[in-house]
């Protein structure tokens, strides 16, 4: 299941504003440039216009120079552009790696937070081991230093991410246990219930990965209240559990399930 857009609602607060490109002689400092500019590539990014998106994060580059923080949130804006137009991945990664770069020069946790993640997935994406794997033992030295709560939690989910992508079965529960205890610390918004709701269904998953269908059932089961708005996420519940309960030979609930699925 691809959950890129989900887990983004999270990382960013995507206001309304108008598509139409703000004129920046208006504002006289650079700062004041630098907020409409950057409300304007959010709103670019919730419409989802990435052609658009990866233009004006470029310019946001230009105007941001020396200004490191903004200058990691356009590379991000950038990046995921290209993540989200036909899956570009390599172009994706050289942006998420200027990102990091800057990231870490202003010290701005939550867009090294962001980039940790895109940079985890993207990885993987492209078949990159190694630096997979140097990009986990780093994500773990965060964690070993951090206290916020917004930045345990989605690390933790792009380790168990990794370990999940390695069929690491244990060791991705383990990790996405502790996202979902991080992410219950959270402000309770839908989009992080039903976050919530999909790293237990992840969970189950791993477990029937493992045939271990009666522990699938549990966290499936931990899943449900937490995704019982999103008929996208509970068709995949039903159908995992479906999954299960073939498994398990259990005749009833397997005739209850088909039907849900059906």
């Amino acid at each position: 299941m691809k959950r890129i857009k989900v887990l983004l609602l999270l990382f960013f607060s995507l206001n309304a504003f108008s598509q139409q490109e703000p004129n920046l002689a208006r504002y006289k400092t650079r700062d004041e440039k630098l907020k409409v500019w950057l409300r304007y590539t959010n709103a670019l990014l919730e419409k989802e216009d990435y052609p658009q998106l990866i233009i004006a994060a470029n310019k946001g580059i230009e105007i941001a120079q020396n200004h490191n923080a903004y200058v990691s949130r356009f590379y991000i804006q950038k990046g995921l552009g290209y993540e989200f137009s036909n899956n570009q991945y390599k172009k994706a990664l050289k942006n998420y790696e200027e990102a990091w770069k800057y990231a870490r020069k202003s010290n701005h946790l939550k867009n090294l937070t962001t980039t940790l993640m895109r940079l985890n997935y993207v990885y993987y994406s492209v078949q990159d081991t190694a630096k997979g794997k140097f990009l986990a033992q780093h994500i773990k030295q965060i964690l070993d230093t951090t206290k916020n709560n917004y930045t345990k939690a989605v690390l933790n989910g792009s380790l168990a991410e990794y370990y999940q992508n390695n069929a690491e079965y244990e060791t991705f529960i383990q990790y996405q246990l502790k996202a979902i205890s991080y992410k219950k610390l959270l402000k309770k918004t839908k989009v992080n219930e039903e976050n919530i709701g999909i790293s237990y269904l992840q969970i189950g998953s791993a477990y029937t990965k493992m045939k271990q269908y009666d522990k699938a059932i549990e966290y499936f089961n931990q899943a449900k209240p937490y995704v019982k708005n999103s008929p996208y996420v509970s068709a995949f519940i039903c159908n995992y559990y479906l999954h299960s309960y073939v498994a398990l030979k259990e005749k009833d609930s397997v005739e209850k399930y088909y039907n849900l699925v059906y």
